[in-house]
């Protein structure tokens, strides 16, 4: 999603007032804390969370990477992380860290849901250290059943961690969690900042040497004001920005849908509002994406956690779903049905002239 013109030009006038190190002791670095808590204060409130346990990092890469980590050391004895199949590779990746051996990971249906009954069978072991589930994924859109999960967790006494990366500011923020990870990229907000919530009775240890707990390295203070103000817009504009990408949404999928040998992937109703995952047929994905580059629409193929930019999508295999021509698309609540229009036309355009250029059936 495109950085937020205002929460841009909040950006620019912070680093004028915000460049210094909140852990100084001079009044610029007293001046930035402050602006820092300020941020924490209504970021806590926006995510229905409470300040003192509201952490900022570098990445939410490394929030992920020291929230895991801590949950780990204070849950001495259990090594076991129950995850789906589909969570990103930055849960993952940490959750490897605690244990070569430690993911407990729980399959998916074909829409990329979690299966519940198995997650909830998976948590009766007595050596669990908590579950990670995502709020909704960020390959196609599909939301998972975050309250079931955590239901399940209270009943067993171990924390729900929640990967909300990919849906705070197309959905609402989750309500039950134990620890909820957000990214501002996903609302708006500019990159390079991550964000961590706990809940007060989440027990965390830090486990490394001394320092800073929950970040190595300074936060930025323009990327916080900035993340904060995409995040206050994107609050008070949820309602109507859901139902004018939704619209968005439904239009592009009658165009897809008219193409011969495409099969929409994703929960049918259970489903953020702006993602749309395909996959064609005899096509090829990466030239897909390259002829609808050159029409000067982006869209993404691959896996978007980086490591595969353009290879097989692990959410997809999880799920069953043909790889090999899937394409992920997403809206943003500016868009009008004259772009619509114009990027079904050379998406039916594209898909045709790859599977041309293969000799394939159309």
């Amino acid at each position: 999603m495109p950085v937020d013109r205002e929460a841009r030009d909040v950006y620019l006038a912070a680093l004028d007032d915000g460049w210094a190190d909140p852990a100084r002791l001079h009044a610029e670095g007293r001046r930035a804390k402050e602006m820092l808590d300020d941020v924490r204060e209504e970021m806590a409130a926006l995510l229905v969370a409470h300040p003192a346990h509201t952490h900022f990092a570098p990445t939410p890469a490394v929030s992920a990477e020291r929230l895991i980590m801590g949950l780990a050391a204070a849950r001495s004895g259990r090594f076991r992380v129950v995850a789906s199949a589909v969570e990103s590779a930055m849960i993952t990746d940490a959750v490897h860290h605690v244990g070569p051996d430690a993911l407990d990971s729980i399959p998916v249906d074909e829409h990329g849901r979690v299966r519940l009954d198995l997650l909830i069978r998976a948590v009766t072991v007595v050596d669990v250290a908590f579950i990670a589930l995502q709020h909704a994924n960020r390959e196609v859109g599909t939301i998972q059943p975050v309250e079931d999960a955590h239901a399940a967790a209270t009943v067993s006494k171990v924390p729900l961690v929640v990967d909300a990366t990919a849906s705070i500011g197309p959905l609402d923020p989750p309500r039950e969690w134990d620890a909820l990870l957000a990214d501002p990229t996903s609302w708006g907000g500019p990159g390079g900042f991550g964000v961590l919530a706990l809940r007060p009775n989440v027990r965390w240890l830090p486990c490394w040497p001394s320092g800073t707990p929950w970040a190595t390295g300074s936060v930025g203070i323009p990327a916080a004001l900035a993340a904060a103000a995409a995040l206050r817009k994107s609050h008070a504009s949820r309602q109507e920005a859901t139902r004018k990408v939704a619209a968005a949404t439904a239009r592009l999928r009658r165009a897809i849908q008219s193409i011969p040998n495409s099969v929409l992937l994703g929960h049918p109703l259970d489903q953020m509002p702006h993602v749309t995952a395909v996959s064609f047929v005899y096509a090829d994905a990466v030239a897909v994406a390259r002829a609808l580059d050159a029409c000067g629409f982006a869209v993404g193929c691959g896996c978007t956690c980086g490591r595969h930019p353009s290879g097989p999508c692990p959410a997809l295999t999880a799920m069953g779903a043909m790889t090999h021509g899937a394409i992920r698309l997403g809206l943003h609540p500016g868009i009008v049905d004259e772009d619509i229009d114009a990027l079904g036309a050379a998406l039916i355009g594209a898909v045709h002239s790859v599977r041309l250029s293969l000799g394939a059936p159309q």
